[in-house]
């Protein structure tokens, strides 16, 4: 089973133009909106606090 899904992906991916590759992928209609969306996410996250080295600690529950 897990071999089909990955042999439908694959053929899906081979004949569809998929728009997260912004670089070579101009002509795609969605290329305009997804730059705008990362451009928006890369500002608003340049405002946030850089976390600190190591990142935040959880105790296990």
């Amino acid at each position: 089973m897990l071999r089909l899904k990955v042999m439908i992906e694959l053929e899906t991916l081979g004949i569809t133009q998929q728009p997260l590759n912004l670089a070579g992928n101009t002509h795609h209609p969605f290329h305009p909106a997804l730059r705008a969306l990362r451009s928006g996410a890369a500002a608003q996250a340049a405002l946030l606090p850089i976390a600190p080295r190591g990142g935040p600690r959880r105790a296990l529950a």
